[in-house]
Formats: structure tokens, C-alpha cells, sequence
């Protein structure tokens, strides 16, 4: 079972719920791998970062001195390894060294070695998950390039649902730490998220808004219950999605299947998940559609099926999920259930563009670079 292949979440929007997708193909050319940041960084000498960057004698075993210094604990030493192997495209060494490096809180460690789970390239397995979290703890180390990568995924929703207000914090938190391009994005960060204004609940108005909710809005009720996952209030967040899901709301039905797909306040049951998404998918909730061709494709509480897998994804395209057409699109590709077409795989993969480029779930490029 890939799970790792799957796109995770952690935050609900009423207009950028999470898609279950599966793994991207990703050609990713490395640069700026040496570029200097600013924030919390490791102080401790290393001869091999020396060594590495072109101060050495040809005599010198400079891999064995970095080793050494790496398995002694030093954190910038595992850091030049992992980029080393970066730069011999030899992924999974600097994925080891990577992760070494992160672990001895070398910022710049966790910021690549997310990097390498975002992309997923030459048999490491793409993990969107991962890459958060590592960019989390980068991004609590003060490393800007991680703020920024962060910032950029909840912006534009890349393997979770677009959140404008985890965008702006991270983003300012690069801006503030002298990262130019990421006082760019926060700008755009901050246009779009007064147009989206309208759709936050806050402290302020959480009372009037249940309210509204209770008299039977069931859009305040999924707006509520967003709210209460982003403060992490899963009971409260169950309640507002269950009702709304009741008065016939199928984005509430799709949000309070995903606090069963991924256990937020509740045990995990996938079942309960599948006939959640199966009832917003019958009332016309793409993303929903796409959740089921998900769920067959993987065999989440059903028996896996690709047929069916097929089946979904196209419902969903056709109801304008470009990442549903994305899924569809590989399945083509790849052959997966049926004969591989990559004509017709490019054509659906282009239509997808297109409605990605009208709001759509995912985008059709975007780097994300190495520090």
C-alpha cells in the first residue's frame, strides 16, 4: 500500500479542501545549493565544508575527513555531505546525510531534506507530509528558504488545502529574516487573503456565526468547522461538520470525512471516510469524487480497484477537479487499468491545466529549490 504517495493535509478550506492524489512526476534541475542564509544556524567549525568548496589538497581523502566529522556529531559537516551526493545526483546518500544533518539541528539539513520528500526523485518516494514537517522544524530553526517553501505551499495549496493564513505567517517569518522573494509572496499572500476575507470565522464573530448556523446556514456551519480545525478543536470541528453534512452540505460531508481518513479527533476508519466522500461526491462535491477514485485506487477500505479508480477520477475531472484529471491523466501514463495512452494522458493532463489555471487544486509548475 503507497501511502506516502499520497498528498496529506492539515488544514480544511471551504474552497481548497484537500485532494487525495497520487505521486507527481517531478524533474528537478538543483541550484543554489550554496547559498548562505541567514538565522539559527550551527557554529561549529568543519574542515570539510572547507575542503569541499575547493581548499584542498589532492592528497587529502576530503569524503572520510567529512564522515568523520559528521559521525562525531557535526551538523554542517553531515550538511556538505548531503549536498555533495546532491550535486552526484546520488539521492538516497544525501537523503542519509540530510536527515543526520536535521537531527543534529543544522536548519539547512531539515530545509533539503524536505526538499528531497517534496519532489520525490530517484527512488525516494515523494512525501508531502514529510516535507511539511521538515519544513516546520527548518522553519523553527529560523532557516528563511523554509519559511519561504512553506509559505509557498500553503499559498498555493501544493499537497495540502490552500491555507492564506499559515501562508502569510510563514512567509513573514522569511521576510523578516531577510529573504526578499518571500516579502514578494507575502504581498500576494496578503492581496488574496482580503479578498478571502469573508470566508474566516474569527473569535470576534464565532458566536454570531454559530448562530447563523444553528438557524440553518450549513455554509457558516463548514466555515465554523474550519475554524475549529485550525485551532485544533477536533470535538467542536466534528459537531459543525456533522451538522452540516445533515442539512445536506456536501463540503461538511467531505470535511468530516477527512477527520476520519486521517484520525483528527476521532479513530481512524476509512470506511466511515469512503461513505462520508461517496455522499458529497452523489451531491456534487468534486474533490469528494476524486477521494473515492483515491480510495479504489489505493484500496482504502475497499478492495483496490482501478476501474473504478478510473471512474471516479474522470467524474471529477469532468466536474472540474484538475487534480482529479491529474490523477487520470497518470493512470494513462502509466498504464495503470488500462493500456498505457500517453496521447490521451497529455491531452486530459492539459485540460486539468487549464482548470488549475481557473482556481483549480494544483498547479502545473512549480519549483521549489535546494539551499
Amino acid at each position: 500500500m503507497r501511502l506516502k504517495t499520497l498528498l496529506l493535509a492539515v488544514t480544511f478550506l471551504p474552497t481548497a479542501f484537500q485532494n487525495i492524489s497520487l505521486a507527481e512526476e517531478v524533474k528537478l534541475k538543483f541550484n543554489n545549493v550554496n547559498v548562505e542564509v541567514r538565522g539559527k544556524q550551527t557554529t561549529e567549525q568543519s574542515k570539510c565544508k572547507k575542503y569541499l568548496n575547493g581548499n584542498v589538497n589532492a592528497k587529502i581523502n576530503v569524503l572520510k575527513i567529512c564522515t568523520d566529522e559528521c559521525n562525531l556529531g557535526n551538523g554542517i559537516s553531515c550538511l556538505e555531505l548531503g549536498k555533495y551526493f546532491v550535486s552526484k545526483e546520488k539521492f538516497k546518500k544525501a537523503e542519509f546525510y540530510f536527515r543526520k544533518s536535521c537531527y543534529l539541528n543544522e536548519p539547512r539539513g531539515c530545509t533539503n531534506l524536505a526538499t528531497l520528500y517534496y519532489h520525490g526523485i530517484d527512488g525516494i518516494k515523494q512525501d508531502y507530509q514529510e516535507a511539511i514537517k521538515y519544513y516546520e522544524k527548518a522553519c523553527d530553526l529560523e532557516e528563511p528558504t523554509a519559511c519561504h517553501n512553506l509559505g509557498l505551499i500553503y499559498l498555493h495549496g501544493k499537497g495540502v488545502g490552500k491555507d492564506l493564513r499559515k501562508a502569510v505567517k510563514s512567509l513573514k517569518e522569511a521576510c523578516n529574516l531577510g529573504l526578499s522573494p518571500a516579502c514578494e509572496d507575502l504581498s500576494k499572500a496578503f492581496k488574496k487573503l482580503k479578498k478571502r476575507k469573508k470566508y474566516y470565522i474569527t473569535p470576534a464573530n464565532l458566536q454570531k456565526s454559530i448562530h447563523k448556523c444553528m438557524s440553518g446556514n450549513r455554509n457558516i456551519c463548514v466555515d465554523i468547522g474550519n475554524y475549529f480545525i485550525s485551532e485544533e478543536d477536533y470535538t467542536e470541528a466534528k459537531r459543525f461538520f456533522l451538522k452540516a453534512c445533515y442539512m445536506g452540505d456536501p463540503l461538511g460531508c467531505n470535511n468530516l470525512g477527512l477527520m476520519y481518513f486521517y484520525g483528527y479527533g476521532v479513530k481512524q476508519d476509512f470506511r466511515k471516510a469512503y461513505n462520508l466522500f461517496k455522499k458529497a461526491c452523489d451531491k456534487g462535491e468534486a474533490v469528494s469524487c476524486n477521494n473515492i477514485g483515491s480510495f479504489y485506487y489505493f484500496g482504502y477500505g475497499v478492495k483496490k480497484d482501478y476501474d473504478k479508480a478510473m471512474k471516479y477520477y474522470k467524474k471529477a475531472c469532468d466536474m472540474g477537479s484538475s487534480l482529479a484529471c491529474k490523477n487520470l491523466a497518470i493512470m494513462y501514463q502509466y498504464g495503470y487499468g488500462t493500456v498505457v495512452d500517453e496521447d490521451k494522458a497529455t491531452k486530459i493532463y492539459k485540460r486539468g491545466c487549464k482548470q488549475s489555471n481557473k482556481g483549480g487544486s494544483y498547479r502545473c509548475e512549480e519549483v521549489i529549490h535546494f539551499k
